[in-house]
């Protein structure tokens, strides 16, 4: 571009190449051609529009997310705090157990020890049982014996009852009876 320059008599020289009619310096007989760097400066300010909607979007997304995870947290602090509320009831409830399987042992303890004293009472049971069945063994041969000497008694006095039958008036005649069974020894217990 040519500049503009004063005549040797002051008055303003222009430059038939350039053009200062329209309030501006327009070179003649060419075409505008913006600049390079206004084609630049609207592709940068469209990236910066894309930028932009990707960084909203993104905060957006952060800002729900973030409202999601505090809802979240929040549940999760009371689900901790139900859980640490059952955990001290199964701990009172664990302790109430463990005096109630003490009292049980010591209790077993005692029954053991009554079923010990029982084992010794069968025992000694047994033994005197076992004498109590010779006892009544011999018991057994005893009233045998008795047995056979009643009947021994009732065959001697039997005929003599028989003659003083026959003087009763009401007509009794003699004794029939036939006396006791013969002796017969009672077998001995069986031994354990």
């Amino acid at each position: 571009m040519k500049r503009q320059t004063d005549n040797s008599d002051g008055s303003e020289r222009k430059d038939p190449e350039i053009d200062f009619s329209n309030s501006g310096a327009v070179l003649r007989g060419e075409v505008y051609r913006p600049p390079e760097y206004l084609a630049y400066l609207e592709r940068v300010a469209g990236a910066l529009k894309t930028v932009r909607i990707i960084v909203y979007a993104g905060m957006t997304g952060f800002i729900v997310l973030a409202f999601y995870g505090f809802f979240l947290i929040y549940q999760l602090t009371g689900d901790v705090r139900r859980a640490v509320d059952q955990t001290v009831l199964m701990t009172q409830q664990m302790q109430a157990m463990a005096l109630t399987m003490a009292n049980m042992h010591d209790k077993i303890t005692d029954i053991s020890g009554d079923m010990t004293g029982m084992r010794r009472s069968i025992t000694t049971m047994d033994a005197t049982m076992t004498g109590l069945a010779g006892t009544v063994g011999q018991m057994g041969s005893a009233v045998a014996l008795m047995q056979h000497s009643t009947s021994n008694l009732d065959q001697s006095i039997g005929p003599m009852m028989g003659a003083v039958n026959s003087f009763v008036p009401f007509g009794m005649s003699g004794n029939d009876y036939p006396g006791a069974p013969p002796y017969a020894p009672v077998p001995e217990p069986a031994s354990r």
